[in-house]
């Protein structure tokens, strides 16, 4: 098992959070941890027109079913 995500890896992480999969269904398809999707969502996340603007910048924050992920 390599150390970094590769680019399939997180297409992979893409398809199953839009079909509203856990981290941890996840983390087992990749034979991964639960904590490195998690991370790779936090530290990877898109931003709405790159600043800030409400507390929450993610792109997706009205129709987020996800809490607590992003800061």
């Amino acid at each position: 098992m390599s150390k970094h995500l590769t680019l399939t890896d997180r297409a992979i992480i893409e398809k199953y959070l839009a079909q509203d999969m856990s981290f941890s269904f996840i983390a087992k398809r990749l034979n991964r941890s639960a904590t490195t999707i998690s991370r790779e969502l936090k530290n990877h996340r898109c931003f709405v027109n790159g600043f800030r603007y409400t507390s929450n910048d993610c792109i997706n924050y009205r129709s987020c079913l996800r809490r607590n992920i992003c800061d």
